[in-house]
């Protein structure tokens, strides 16, 4: 979604050359804010926080401007998006929704929902690993899914569905929409890790009765 992430791309890619699937990539300046101009104005936003209202109205008015014009555009980049990953037919089959984030060293981690974290009240479980980088870790919104990634390598976080900031983010949209939601995040230039991580997801889901 963010389209400075390429090491996530990168990583699909090659998942989906060796299993097949589909990925729906925002493009567009190569820089992880989009931008766009209404008369005079230009307009700046997270595309990962326009899934609700609430959400695309931050967005904007922490990164510039904000008028009601705008955040309806930015509520159709959205839905325009949604529409692209064709909901009915996840609804129809396996009902999974999967991402792939990347992040900066000591900007984002595991550790921003463990105690003390700037996102612990988000969380309501976190499983970290010793041997593994915080920075590279599965976050989902279902415990059934906690449950099977937590017995891997990688630090696990559980969305706390009940109290979770609404932010606007797509895992925030999933889980009012009873949608599962698992995002594969990895630093940037941690390929081998973001396969890794692919990989192991996928084996994990391949369990009978998973």
């Amino acid at each position: 979604m963010h389209d400075d992430e390429n090491t996530a791309v990168a990583a699909t890619l090659g998942m989906l050359r060796r299993r097949g699937g589909r990925l729906v990539e925002v493009r567009h300046t190569g820089e992880r804010n989009l931008r766009f101009r209404q008369g005079s104005d230009e307009y700046v936003f997270d595309p990962n926080r326009a899934f609700t209202d609430a959400g695309a109205e931050a967005t904007l008015r922490d990164l510039g401007p904000f008028s009601k014009e705008a955040h309806g555009a930015v509520r159709a980049f959205a839905e325009a998006f949604l529409a692209a990953i064709d909901l009915e037919s996840l609804r129809e089959g396996p009902r999974l929704l999967v991402t792939v984030h990347n992040n900066e060293v000591g900007s984002y981690s595991a550790r921003s929902y463990d105690h003390g974290g700037e996102h612990e009240r988000d969380a309501e479980r976190v499983r970290p690993k010793r041997r593994t980088d915080p920075d590279d870790f599965f976050f989902v919104t279902e415990p059934r899914h906690y449950d099977l990634l937590q017995g891997g390598s990688y630090h696990v976080v559980l969305q706390d569905n009940d109290v979770v900031t609404d932010d606007g983010s797509l895992s925030v949209w999933a889980a009012r929409q009873e949608l599962p939601y698992i995002n594969v995040e990895a630093q940037h230039g941690h390929l081998r890790q973001q396969i890794d991580m692919l990989d192991f997801l996928n084996e994990r889901l391949d369990v009978p009765g998973v």
